[in-house]
């Protein structure tokens, strides 16, 4: 009586840890499955910035035109006046900013046009 009753608790033991083994291995696929979605879904978050990203790289590059940098220029320059007061101001502090902007434009649109002619020749 007392062998049938050990084998009883053993068998009834091992049917126990076969049970938690299971649930164990469940919970770890469980688990692995939550991983993967994570993953994919952090994948297309950063593919979504990615694509924003560069969206926005080639409206800036198309904006990127003589007219918005004379602007910006000229912005910059108004936001950065400094007006001196007094009999003393040295005539060759006053500079005509449209001398600035002209150069300035010039240099720009050369070097745009230029950026420009070598993509039309590598499409070519």
């Amino acid at each position: 009586m007392a062998i049938h009753e050990a084998e009883k608790t053993a068998t009834v033991s091992n049917i126990l840890r076969e049970q938690k083994l299971k649930e164990k291995e469940n919970a770890m696929e469980l688990q692995e499955i939550e991983n993967q979605m994570f993953i994919a879904h952090q994948k297309c978050l950063a593919d979504a910035d990615f694509y924003s990203a560069m969206k926005e790289a080639e409206a800036n590059k198309m904006k990127l035109t003589p007219e918005f940098l004379e602007l910006k220029f000229i912005e910059a320059i108004a936001n950065n006046t400094k007006i001196f007061f007094g009999h003393k101001v040295v005539p060759d502090m006053v500079l005509d900013q449209r001398l600035l902007v002209g150069n300035f434009l010039e240099n720009v649109s050369q070097h745009v046009h230029g950026e420009r002619q070598m993509k039309s020749d590598d499409n070519a």
